[in-house]
């Protein structure tokens, strides 16, 4: 007894959407990276750090704090007494919204801490530290 197979000829209709999702993942990856590293443009020295980046939701609100002691926010600079009015500016009176600190490596701890405190007291609890990967740092 023999069997005879038909042979049929449909089309594949199914498009195959794994290597389209592999590249969006990759491209989502090098845009989390590169769009916080986008307002970086005051000479300041970060600490290196192993841990990865953390990802930016929304809008960036970056706090800095440069080797003279002089504070910027988003680049902007303001004294230290008018800080939180304009960090409330910034993030439009909301006290949730993430602030990510870039203090000078020269900067005593003392400060960083009494820069922390002066957040938290306001109601500001969601802060992030921008440091450089390690990798960065020694090829400097």
């Amino acid at each position: 007894m023999m069997f005879v197979r038909k042979k049929t000829k449909e089309e594949l209709s199914e498009i195959n959407v794994t290597p389209f999702i592999d590249v969006m993942l990759v491209l989502l990856v090098i845009f989390m990276v590169i769009v916080p590293l986008q307002n970086v443009s005051l000479p300041i020295e970060l600490p290196a750090s192993s841990e990865a980046a953390q990802p930016d939701e929304n809008k960036t609100l970056v706090l800095s704090i440069d080797a003279n002691y002089e504070v910027f926010v988003n680049g902007i600079k303001t004294s230290p007494k008018d800080l939180i009015k304009t960090i409330a500016t910034h993030s439009e009176n909301n006290v949730s919204e993430m602030i990510f600190l870039q203090i000078d490596k020269s900067i005593p701890y003392e400060k960083v801490m009494q820069t922390l405190g002066i957040l938290r007291e306001n109601g500001y609890l969601n802060i992030g530290l921008v440091g450089l990967s390690s990798e960065n740092e020694s090829s400097e």
